[in-house]
């Protein structure tokens, strides 16, 4: 229901941003919303602009019909919503492209890892010694950044597009969007991926910007030896001294007091001086053993985002691409049964591509589906393809999760249109893919009568046949469902 339009801007302002609120997740209004810079309500429109193109052209994607029902909700029935690009002379647009120029350390020159003066940014291979001396006043290569993990490289699918697009927002706000930003999933998903892209992208865009990226065990190391050598006062300042501090796999301080004492009081520094701090995990922050408490609660100052297993449709496009790495050429058919036999991890996902391009050139055949099978004969023989039944929890959690709402608002009155369109797309497949009656299924979503559900039903139906978008979506859950029947999503 559309609210009266009222006289004052700030009044407009909060009724919008009021609307937004309360249809979307909490979660999804702090990443997307928060910086939203809304200009004057004038004109039957509403601008809203953003600090870089990538989130203009996704929030036009994903929440432009929100946006529209709070413009609605202010100015009237006939309102609208322009999101632009915010100036990068403005203060908000994020850190401005500086001259490249060597990364300082003003501290001692020391030998010792401990005091490794290092920048995410990579030039060659020179060694260690050739370096080492020279800690003041030369940039040092850091060989701890795979060459390959680019943003470029980096396949996006629903199971990670959160965390990606998270990426990005610190990459254009540091230390001003999301502080820390904690990304968590299981091994092999992508996260060592997308946290080195991010430093490699903020020092591409801004070369005097400090930036450490470091795995924990290596945190560990380094920490031990400064303790040994007498450096620990060194180690600190090499570390509370960065713009940006990216720790992979945090999870193993677990059970390390000392360690996580040191981490605490590093964090409490960068985050006090308003320096970025990005951090992964295998798990989210309460369900790791073995942590003080006070550092799990500080992991979720900033935003808590999920790396889950990639979808059917982007283990497929993630098989082709990997065989593209190699200039190689898989057909749609291999990269499918790849797809379908390797579910939960890109690595060994990666793995069975390799096998494949490998068992060719042995045996000297063309990539075919018959050579798949042959030379993955021992992954399909553990593929469990024993379907098991959905519920309508199971199809109406995928669709929330797709369409950035919550399920709750799926099963409630609101007639929203961001809501009713993922509410019938719901209905549609909970009738396609399990033995749900219309009845049932009018239960489920709030006592809804069984004819209101046959509309659903038929809307959906004829929506499919001339909006390619809603046909895209569907087509996609239904394929991450029946992925879910066999146990592989």
């Amino acid at each position: 229901m559309s609210l009266p339009p009222t006289s004052c801007g700030q009044d407009l302002q909060g009724v919008f941003l009021s609307h937004i609120r309360g249809a979307v997740d909490s979660h999804i209004f702090a990443a997307w919303f928060r910086d939203l810079d809304l200009g004057d309500f004038k004109g039957g429109e509403v601008v809203a602009s953003v600090h870089s193109s990538f989130v203009k052209n996704y929030m036009e994607r994903r929440f432009l019909p929100v946006m529209q029902e709070a413009a609605r909700a202010c100015l009237g029935a006939n309102a609208g919503v322009r999101l632009a690009v915010r100036s990068q002379e403005s203060p908000e647009a994020g850190p401005r492209i500086a001259r490249e120029r060597p990364l300082r350390d003003d501290s001692p020159s020391c030998d010792s890892p401990s005091c490794d003066n290092t920048s995410g940014k990579t030039n060659g291979n020179s060694s260690k010694n050739s370096s080492k001396n020279h800690l003041n006043d030369k940039h040092r290569n850091d060989s701890r950044l795979n060459d390959g993990y680019l943003f470029e490289n980096f396949v996006v699918g629903p199971s990670n597009q959160f965390s990606h697009a998270a990426c990005l927002q610190v990459i254009g706000a540091p230390a001003r969007s999301f502080n820390p930003l904690f990304i968590h999933g299981a091994s092999g998903l992508g996260k060592s991926h997308l946290l080195q892209a991010t430093c490699r992208t903020m020092i591409h865009r801004n070369p005097s910007f400090r930036v450490l990226y470091v795995n924990c065990e290596e945190f560990i190391s380094r920490f031990v030896a400064a303790l040994s050598g007498g450096t620990l006062d060194a180690f600190r300042r090499r570390l509370r001294r960065v713009d940006c501090l990216v720790v992979d796999d945090i999870h193993f301080l677990s059970k390390k007091r000392g360690m996580q004492e040191e981490f605490f009081h590093t964090f409490n520094a960068l985050y006090d001086n308003k320096k970025q701090i990005v951090l992964s995990a295998d798990s989210k922050p309460h369900d790791m053993a073995h942590f003080e408490e006070r550092l799990l609660t500080r992991f979720q100052w900033g935003l808590l985002t999920s790396i889950d297993p990639p979808s059917l449709e982007t283990r497929q496009t993630i098989a082709v691409r990997k065989a593209q790495d190699h200039n190689r050429h898989l057909p749609e058919s291999v990269s499918g049964y790849i797809a379908r036999i390797v579910r939960r991890n890109v690595r060994e996902l990666e793995g069975a591509v390799n096998k494949v391009l490998a068992a060719a050139d042995f045996l000297n055949r063309e990539i075919d589906l018959a050579l798949a099978k042959e030379a993955l004969s021992d992954l399909s023989a553990h593929s469990d393809c024993q379907k098991r039944p959905l519920s309508p929890s199971d199809v109406a959690t995928t669709v929330s999760s797709h369409f950035g709402v919550r399920v709750s608002d799926l099963k409630s009155s609101r007639r929203l249109r961001s809501l009713v369109i993922p509410r019938q797309i719901s209905m549609y497949l909970i009738k396609s893919l399990s033995r749900c009656s219309l009845k049932d299924i009018g239960v489920f979503f709030g006592g809804r009568d069984h004819t209101t559900v046959l509309y659903a039903l038929q809307r959906i139906e004829t929506l499919m046949s001339h909006d390619a978008e809603i046909r895209k979506s569907v087509q996609a859950l239904f394929a991450e469902l029946q992925e879910e029947m066999l146990g592989g999503q």
